[in-house]
């Protein structure tokens, strides 16, 4: 643990997920907070984060600040607690009617975001977190063009092919999120996160059949 390299001001809490994710307490403080490791440019996420702290809506956590430590790039947001909608479909399908309670509030924040000329990126079951309140919160959009770790794929074709952001990469990151929710499962699911953006940039969602009627 001792030969992390997270900055001198963030203390390790718990490892969220292996060399990229942690939850720590900023110093002197002791809050809460999740330290991101970000492979973009600095002065381009800074330029970003700008934008998003100025115009953000309430339900859009926003990166507090990044900090450069020994040649890498850490994007601190506060922490959010509550559960996220991944955690929802752990035990199957869920109800249509909650499925879709639960993404109006997504779908609202999104487009929030996008009538201000902006646009999330990551918007996926593991980003859309129901905080201990019962409200939607959406996290972590600001690297939205780093590649993917987990072998569930969410980001749409067009950034896995260099294109960039555009409001309808969010249209796709919530479609993506309604057939997890009511089908129980990701629609591109592989071995592998190289196998699963294969499956995101040549292959159909499942069969929409499998969605269960309530």
């Amino acid at each position: 643990m001792d030969a992390l390299p997270l900055p001198p001001d963030l203390a390790l809490d718990r490892v969220l997920t292996p060399d990229r994710t942690f939850l720590v307490r900023v110093q002197p403080s002791s809050d809460l907070a999740v330290a991101r490791r970000c492979s973009g440019r600095a002065a381009v996420l800074r330029r970003r984060l700008e934008r998003l702290a100025a115009a953000a809506p309430a339900a859009v956590v926003v990166e507090s600040k990044l900090i450069e430590h020994r040649g890498t790039c850490w994007a601190v947001r506060p922490w959010v607690s509550g559960r996220p909608l991944r955690a929802l479909r752990r035990d199957g399908p869920v109800p249509a009617e909650e499925a879709l309670r639960v993404l109006s509030g997504v779908a609202d924040a999104a487009a929030a975001l996008n009538a201000r000329g902006l646009v999330h990126g990551r918007v996926h079951a593991g980003n859309a977190i129901l905080d201990d309140a019962g409200q939607i919160r959406i996290v972590d959009g600001l690297d939205a063009l780093a590649l993917p770790m987990m072998a569930e794929v969410s980001l749409g074709p067009e950034i896995l092919q260099g294109e960039g952001l555009r409001p309808n990469t969010d249209v796709y990151g919530i479609a993506l999120l309604l057939y997890e929710l009511l089908v129980g499962a990701h629609p591109f699911t592989a071995a592998s996160v190289y196998e699963s953006i294969r499956r995101v940039l040549y292959e159909q969602p499942g069969d929409w059949q499998q969605v269960p009627v309530h």
